[in-house]
């Protein structure tokens, strides 16, 4: 029997970074935001952001978008509607060019389904047949 569990609306991005400014909290609400973000984060550490001429591959851990940075190894968040990741740790970003998401819609509309964020994981080795078979076979989806 399928679960009544209607599922996430979306998979988790940047849009749940922030940081403290003096006259509050600035939170990131869209790309731009991101981008925005991201400047002032590196360089609040002195740092300097910079395009990386290297790619990266998307994949969800925990219901996230994540690229891991291709330079430091860091964890960065990204959506594939916004297609920009941004690391806070060595200063990189990724434009869309330089990010792999995977080329199948279904992907994350099965991910959504599933009613716990510890089981939405994918990677580039499985295909949207093989979360389909995990949602039925696996979660009882």
């Amino acid at each position: 029997m399928a679960s009544p569990f209607p599922g996430y609306p979306r998979l988790i991005g940047p849009e749940t970074l922030a940081f403290k400014m003096p006259d509050g909290m600035f939170e990131v609400q869209n790309a731009l935001d991101y981008r925005y973000w991201h400047k002032m984060v590196v360089t609040s550490k002195q740092g300097q952001t910079w395009a990386s001429p290297e790619g990266v591959v998307a994949y969800v851990n925990f219901g996230r978008w994540v690229v891991d940075c291709h330079w430091c190894k860091k964890g960065v968040l990204t959506r594939p509607d916004w297609a920009f990741a941004g690391c806070a740790e060595c200063g990189a970003y990724y434009e869309p060019d330089k990010i792999t998401f995977p080329d199948d819609p279904r992907v994350e509309e099965l991910l959504r389904l599933r009613p716990n964020r510890d089981t939405q994981h994918w990677d580039n080795k499985q295909t949207a047949d093989d979360l389909l078979r995990e949602n039925v076979e696996e979660l009882h989806l």
